[in-house]
C-alpha cells in the first residue's frame, strides 16, 4: 500500500505480508503530498505541492481543497515527479485496470470557464520519464442548467475563518471512482461514483448536511442520485463489481457528533441498502475515514483516528 506519512508529508510504500517499509519521495526536496494513488501501470499520481514548494508556508483550507497540483511519478525510479499541470478540487479518481482518470474544477479555479463546476476525464499517456494527459473531454456541468441554483457574480469573495469561496457549497463535486466496465479497447469506464452538495439542500444548518453520492453513465451521459437525506455521505471506494460503494457517514451518530464511520452502500439508486463496516464511533471521539478497496475487493484498508489524537492503518477482510 501507498500512504502519505501526515498530511503534506512524505509518501511511503508498505508491504503488507512483510511489513518492509521504503520512502517515495525523500528524494524529493521540499516536496510536500496530501494524495497518493497508484496507476494502473503502477506508477504513482501524487497531489501536493511538490518540490517548488517553501514547508514553512502553512497550507490553508483554500490551498488544499482548490490549489492543489498533481503530478506522475515512476514507482520504481528516484525521478522527479512529473507536472500534470492539473489543479483540481479535492481529488481525483484513477481507474484500476486502464489508463483514465476523473477530475473536477470549479468556478474558483483558474482557467476554469462558466459559471458551474465541470467534471472531466482524460487518460494518462507515459512516455519514459515524461507523463501527459490526452483526450480531455468534459463529461459533466455541476449544478445542471435546470438545478434551479443561481450562480454568484463574486467568485473572489472568501470566508475569512476558513479562506474558501463562500458559493463553493453550491459547486462542491469530486469525482471519486470508477465503475470498470470498459472494452478493453482505450474506451473511458463505465460510470463515475461522485459526490456532491444537492441543490435541493442547500441553506441547511450545518456545512455539509446534504452531502450526497451520484453515479454518472460515461456513455449514457445520465446522472442518477443514490442518496437522498440531511446525512453527510460521502463516496470513496468502489467494489470491483461496481456494485457498491464505501460511504463515510455520520448515518448513526447524527450531526450532533459528526463523527464518520464506514457502510457499504449498493449502487441501485435506492439509497436503501446500507450496510454498516465499521463501529469506531463507538469509542467517542473516534471515526473511521478514507476506505480503500482492494483491486480483488476481497479486503479494505481504512484510517483509524482515535479519541487520543493518534492515527493508525487498519486492515479489514470481508466474509462473503
Amino acid at each position: 500500500m501507498a500512504y502519505v506519512d501526515h498530511e503534506f508529508g512524505t509518501v511511503r510504500e508498505r508491504e503488507l505480508a512483510t511489513g518492509a517499509t521504503r520512502c517515495l519521495t525523500c528524494h524529493v526536496p521540499g516536496g510536500q503530498f496530501w494524495r497518493v494513488h497508484y496507476t494502473a501501470a503502477g506508477d504513482l499520481l501524487l497531489g501536493g505541492r511538490g518540490a517548488a514548494a517553501d514547508p514553512s508556508t502553512p497550507v490553508s483550507v483554500a490551498e488544499r481543497l482548490l490549489h492543489l497540483e498533481w503530478y506522475w511519478m515512476p514507482r520504481n525510479a528516484e525521478a522527479q515527479p512529473f507536472p500534470l499541470h492539473l489543479n483540481v478540487f479535492e481529488g481525483i479518481a484513477v481507474a484500476r485496470h486502464s489508463d483514465w482518470i476523473a477530475w473536477t474544477a470549479t468556478p474558483f479555479h483558474h482557467g476554469q470557464d462558466g459559471q458551474r463546476s465541470a467534471m472531466w476525464i482524460a487518460r494518462l499517456r507515459v512516455d519514459g520519464k515524461v507523463a501527459v494527459l490526452e483526450d480531455r473531454r468534459q463529461v459533466l456541468e455541476w449544478p445542471s442548467p435546470d438545478s434551479g441554483v443561481v450562480p454568484p457574480t463574486d467568485f473572489v469573495a472568501e470566508d475569512p475563518d476558513r479562506r474558501l469561496p463562500k458559493a463553493l457549497p453550491d459547486f462542491g463535486i469530486e469525482a471519486q471512482d470508477f465503475i470498470e466496465g470498459g472494452k478493453g479497447d482505450g474506451t473511458p469506464p463505465a460510470a463515475i461514483v461522485f459526490y456532491a452538495f444537492a441543490p435541493d439542500r442547500r441553506g441547511l444548518a450545518q456545512p455539509y448536511q446534504g452531502l450526497e453520492i451520484y453515479r454518472l453513465d460515461l456513455r449514457a451521459g445520465r446522472v442518477q442520485r443514490q442518496t437522498d437525506n440531511d446525512e453527510y455521505d460521502e463516496a470513496e471506494g468502489v467494489t470491483p463489481d461496481g456494485r457498491f460503494v464505501v460511504v463515510e457517514s455520520d448515518h448513526d451518530t447524527g450531526l450532533s457528533n459528526a463523527a464518520l464511520d464506514l457502510y457499504a452502500l449498493r449502487l441501485d439508486g435506492t439509497g436503501r441498502h446500507l450496510r454498516r463496516l465499521t463501529y469506531a464511533t463507538a469509542q467517542p471521539g473516534s471515526e473511521a475515514t478514507n476506505p480503500v478497496i482492494s483491486p480483488d475487493g476481497r479486503s479494505m484498508l481504512h484510517e483509524l483516528h482515535s479519541a487520543d489524537g493518534t492515527s493508525s492503518i487498519q486492515l479489514t477482510t470481508f466474509v462473503r
